[in-house]
């Protein structure tokens, strides 16, 4: 089965869309129909960008830890330390520094389920951008009705509207 363009149902202008985007795009005028520029077609037909990498848990972490210390710190300050810890010393036996590790473990506590929420966020977009790339790789140009279509479903669009097919 020969892949043809969806409006006028030829293949002789037709080129994958990856190849022409690894050609630089190169295009020509023919009859009555102007093509856009090689440098405005290659940027309307470019690959859709991998969304940015999670930061690793270790360096994520040590980050953090650096931010719950000062957090702490300031917590801890904010609270009057000298009432709060006179106070628990009285009555408890509970020194500063054990004030100060609670903070840092609620703030670790509070930054691992952010951290895993941002996990999972990022995952589902790498997923959507798998997806989207699998797609592009299948996209067709018409230089002849400047369009570019999806041979598997025969939906077409202008360049500039490419990632409604993806």
């Amino acid at each position: 089965m020969s892949i043809m363009c969806p409006i006028c149902e030829k293949s002789d202008s037709i080129q994958k869309i990856s190849t022409l985007f690894a050609q630089g795009v190169t295009t020509t005028n023919s009859g009555n129909h102007t093509t856009a520029s090689k440098a405005q077609l290659s940027e309307k037909l470019r690959k859709p960008e991998e969304p940015s990498k999670i930061t690793p848990f270790g360096i994520a972490i040590i980050a953090h830890i650096i931010g719950a210390i000062a957090g702490s710190g300031c917590i801890t300050a904010l609270l009057g330390v000298g009432v709060v810890v006179g106070l628990l010393n009285v009555q408890v036996g509970i020194s500063s520094p054990y004030i100060f590790l609670v903070g840092i473990v609620i703030l670790m506590v509070l930054f691992r389920s952010n951290y895993i929420a941002d996990a999972k966020r990022q995952t589902a977009r790498h997923d959507r951008w798998k997806s989207q790339i699998s797609n592009w790789h299948e996209l067709y140009y018409c230089q002849r009705d400047d369009c570019v279509f999806d041979p598997r479903t025969n939906e077409h669009t202008l360049p500039e509207e490419m990632m409604k097919l993806l």
